[in-house]
């Protein structure tokens, strides 16, 4: 979420080239009007947030500035947390006007659990790492990641580019991980090694997860190892008939998938344990 102090102050475009080792892709935000602080919001889910109220969290990012820049040259990055309703997201966190001076944090509408210091950029990307923070404002219901430019003096057309912004419980950061993408088949053939699917007598259907695995894309009828006597059709279902299928698989808490994002922030698999 881009906030500014004013209308038309910056733009945000994707960046496929300028962009960190195996990072796909970076927030390029060019100046369109000078002299003004700008930044960008990453709020977090409740269900995610509850993990980390009231205990630590660490955060890390990657940025650096255009090779033209003439005068912007730094950022500020925070923690901050708001009381209220959960999953209600204010648009307006820094209140009204006040973004400040250079040198000087906005005034929020919610509140700073670090105290921000300016992160000097270069042409190079950089890990700014802000660790161990404290997530205790009383009556917090609410988390984002908080970044913005700190200069007062930037020129249109400066430029900055962010990757990589990841969130994790506990006192130290740890580097935006990079997903190697599967081949669909491997993709499909290790989707079959964890799920199957059933139904339960008087259940609705479920995936479940199970140590081998019936192959519904291949065949007729065929077993699962282990299941002596269970007959299948040919959609890879238990028959109803089946004495076997009184005892089936019970239920299993489905796993949560990995890989989360939020506006850009990824969220670190530990707050989906």
């Amino acid at each position: 979420m881009l906030l500014s102090d004013g209308n038309n102050v910056a733009n945000v475009d994707q960046e496929l080239t300028t962009v960190p080792l195996g990072a796909y892709a970076a927030a390029k935000v060019t100046v369109a009007t000078a002299n003004k602080k700008f930044g960008f919001l990453f709020p977090i889910e409740a269900r995610d947030a509850r993990q980390i109220i009231g205990g630590t969290a660490s955060l890390s990012f990657k940025a650096r500035k255009g090779g033209s820049n003439a005068t912007l040259g730094s950022l500020r990055a925070a923690i901050i947390s708001w009381s209220g309703t959960e999953d209600v997201i204010t648009r307006d966190v820094v209140s009204g006007t006040s973004w400040g001076a250079a040198g000087t944090n906005p005034t929020l509408a919610a509140n700073y659990e670090n105290t921000p210091s300016n992160l000097a950029l270069t042409t190079s990307y950089q890990e700014f790492k802000i660790e161990n923070v404290a997530i205790d404002t009383a009556s917090a219901k609410n988390v984002g990641v908080f970044i913005w430019t700190d200069d007062t003096n930037a020129t249109v057309n400066d430029i900055v580019y962010l990757a990589d912004i990841n969130l994790v419980p506990g006192a130290v950061a740890t580097s935006a991980g990079h997903v190697r993408a599967l081949p669909a088949a491997l993709a499909r053939r290790r989707g079959q090694l964890q799920y199957h699917r059933t139904w339960l007598l008087g259940q609705l259907h479920q995936y479940l997860c199970c140590r081998s695995v019936f192959q519904t894309s291949q065949g007729r009828g065929r077993r699962r190892r282990g299941e002596r006597g269970r007959r299948f059709s040919s959609e890879g279902e238990p028959r109803r008939h089946s004495h076997a299928y009184r005892h089936h698989l019970q239920p299993r808490r489905r796993p949560r998938m990995l890989g989360e994002h939020n506006l850009g922030l990824r969220i670190d698999r530990r707050l989906r344990a």
